[in-house]
């Protein structure tokens, strides 16, 4: 009976189903970050620091902006988020670009150098007495909660769009199969006369921006403050879902219900039975190890075929 309510009991009770929902909410969105680059070929492992960034900005200009219309005010903070989270994501693009370095090494070092810079400025210049965390924003940017006692919002509907407007981007616009295209086979993009570093430039950006946004709308809708953990393993779980869904944007909906299902799940049993280890940062690792084998699978693949075909060259 206990396996049973592990299973169901986030599913029945509406403050555990809405908070899986709102999990859900944020790795969608995130996840569609992870996969704009995972399009072209790449992969962004500096999603938990860009997710911050975008969190810390726009708690921060909110609270400078607290008198401004609240429009005005959260679109201001989110498209700045969405800037200079994509721009930090940028940054390995262009380092590959100039430096033949590995995006996926520079944006997992620039993520894990941004962070504890942000801590820095949350405990020394932006923090709320005697807690980690910038001030709380006003009330009148926060997002309405549609679903109580939970703390599922209207950021719930945004990620539906966004899913929805980015399935369309990569299935019926001309830039958005060029991507896919260099993403397959950057050989062939190239001889085909794309423009190879704008779509590595745009992926990339894009893919931090969407990241950015994730923190903005978890600091609007969720938590309504920057502290210093919000953000933690965020990136990692979004990627998984991105995984999960193949890099599908349309899939990212069931991919990601389904791993905020395991961890809510996994966070209740362990609060209710006084665990003193974090069962769901162990099922994110087991989750993340299984999918990620087809991959590892499909990668040695291609390296041994590349080998055989230089082989039979020489």
């Amino acid at each position: 009976m206990e396996n049973l309510s592990f299973f169901l009991t986030t599913l029945t009770t509406p403050y555990y189903l809405g908070s899986m929902l709102n999990t859900a909410t944020l790795f969608v969105i995130a996840s569609l970050g992870a996969i704009f680059c995972t399009k072209s070929g790449e992969l962004n492992l500096g999603g938990e620091g860009q997710i911050y960034l975008g969190g810390f900005i726009t708690a921060i200009l909110l609270n400078a902006f607290s008198t401004l219309p609240a429009f005005f005010a959260i679109l201001f903070s989110f498209l700045a988020s969405m800037f200079f989270s994509g721009f930090l994501t940028l940054l390995s693009a262009i380092l590959k670009k100039s430096k033949n370095t590995s995006f996926l090494l520079t944006s997992f070092i620039i993520s894990a150098a941004i962070i504890p810079i942000i801590d820095g400025f949350i405990a020394n210049r932006f923090n709320e007495g005697t807690l980690l965390a910038t001030p709380f924003i006003n009330e009148r940017f926060r997002f309405p909660i549609i679903f109580p006692p939970s703390s599922l919002n209207i950021s719930f509907f945004i990620a539906i769009v966004l899913m929805i407007l980015i399935y369309l981007f990569f299935s019926k616009t001309k830039f958005g199969s060029q991507i896919e295209v260099y993403g397959i086979s950057p050989e062939f993009a190239i001889y085909s006369g794309l423009n190879i570093t704008k779509i590595s430039f745009v992926s990339a950006f894009m893919s931090g921006a969407l990241h950015g946004l994730t923190g903005a709308i978890a600091i609007c809708g969720t938590y309504y403050t920057c502290h210093t953990s919000f953000a933690v393993g965020l990136g990692w779980n979004a990627l998984s879902v991105a995984m999960i869904a193949s890099n599908n944007p349309i899939l990212t909906f069931p991919a990601a219900i389904f791993l905020a299902w395991i961890l809510t799940s996994a966070e209740r049993i362990s609060m209710f039975n006084n665990a003193n280890y974090d069962i769901s940062s162990l099922i994110q690792a087991i989750i993340l190890f299984i999918i990620s084998i087809p991959f590892v699978a499909n990668a040695l693949k291609k390296k041994n075929k590349n080998s055989d075909v230089k082989a039979k060259i020489i």
